[in-house]
């Protein structure tokens, strides 16, 4: 019977996996040959059959990128001032670049890409039951408990579908109390309707954990540090307090390109990471709800993009960074129609990029400082081999 062998032109991916599994079962029969002739024979050291099969799984790992153009991709990386590129694959670094003056050792601030931190955590909260997600806000804020405000649940406020005005202000408040500011701010829509984004929301979730944590002594930074951020091995740096201790949810963090690495490495391992990645930090059923886009806008779950609608008929690339504004976002909308429909990303200003595809277990961390980053001419150049 005839096997249904792929088209390397018109389907590269599968191709390339399957040679995969030709190249690892080619590689272990070689190298069991290699050994039992070699050990008998007593004539060459074990280092050196040791490095035959290092060699064989290096071809293996590279084999799975047969798809990827990452040097293509990387010189776009170049053109718009790059700090730091990093191309990973279940863990294992494949291509890695600083720019003048930055190394592996520099942090730097990562802006909106702070948001899917407070977003999984609120995610690791709800599987310790500290709360839930579609739980009215007004159940921990006695103060939402009328009017609109009162339809306002927690995952309205991590979709930024709440009601709430974006209110950029809150970036610079480190006078005054943040979380109360946001608390106070009236509603422009009816929760669920628009697509909001901004600070606001993320103030009042803060808001919100902190009065469920106090039953455990902790506020929300406290936990963030304890719960997610020490278990992934990463520092609390750059959080931004407000004159009351509270932090900035939206845009503060600070890190090194290896240390965003760990934690999307953590995301494409379904919730798995840290120095002994054995057991999940955080369950891949609680860790999903981040990437369900909403009505107002498919395109972005909590706290992360996604391009879910790349390969549907109508599928429109929509700049990220540019259209932030935008309140009612197309329902096709996707970051690349190039790359992977199961693509997320976080993004933060200024070009700070995280990419994971999970069932490649592919992760790519982007720092810099341009304005004009287009997500879509990345992924284009990335996967030209198509």
């Amino acid at each position: 019977m005839a096997l249904d062998w792929p088209d390397p032109k018109t389907d590269e991916r599968k191709f390339a996996r399957i040679s995969v599994f030709i190249t690892a079962e080619v590689a272990i029969r070689c190298h069991v040959q290699f050994v039992s002739e070699v050990k008998l024979q007593r004539r060459i050291p074990n280092w050196v059959v040791k490095g035959f099969l290092a060699l064989c799984l290096l071809v293996m790992g590279n084999s799975l990128f047969a798809h990827l153009s990452i040097e293509t991709a990387a010189d776009y990386s170049r053109e718009k001032n790059e700090f730091a590129l990093i191309v990973a694959r279940d863990g294992r670094i494949i291509y890695e670049r600083y720019g003048k003056g930055t190394s592996a050792s520099t942090p730097q601030r990562i802006y909106s890409g702070t948001k899917g931190f407070w977003c999984v955590l609120a995610m690791a909260a709800q599987q310790d039951n500290i709360l839930r997600l579609d739980n009215l806000v007004g159940k921990s804020l006695p103060d939402w408990r009328k009017g609109e405000k009162a339809k306002v649940s927690i995952r309205e406020l991590l979709n930024f579908t709440s009601g709430l005005p974006p209110t950029n202000a809150l970036h610079g408040m480190v006078r005054g109390d943040r979380d109360q500011y946001a608390r106070h701010l009236q509603l422009q829509g009816a929760p669920g309707s628009l697509f909001q984004y901004g600070p606001a929301s993320l103030q009042v979730f803060d808001a919100v954990l902190d009065r469920q944590l106090e039953k455990l002594g902790l506020s929300s930074v406290q936990y963030l540090n304890s719960r997610l951020l020490l278990p992934l091995g990463i520092p609390l740096r750059g959080y931004s307090p407000d004159i009351r201790g509270h932090p900035l949810l939206a845009a503060s963090f600070t890190l090194t390109a290896r240390e965003w690495l760990r934690f999307g490495n953590f995301l494409a391992r379904s919730g798995i990471g840290g120095p002994l990645p054995i057991f999940p930090i955080v369950s891949s059923t609680e860790l999903s709800e981040c990437f369900q886009g909403s009505t107002a806008n498919p395109m972005f779950g909590m706290g992360f993009w996604l391009n879910r609608h790349a390969k549907s008929t109508g599928a429109t690339e929509v700049s990220i960074e540019s259209n932030l504004c935008m309140i009612r976002w197309p329902r096709e909308a996707c970051i690349s129609r190039n790359a992977p429909a199961e693509l997320i990303a976080a993004v933060g200003s200024y070009g700070q990029r995280l990419y994971i595809v999970p069932s490649e277990k592919l992760v790519i961390v982007r720092l810099g400082n341009a304005m004009n980053f287009s997500d879509a001419e990345f992924l284009k150049r990335l996967y030209s081999r198509k």
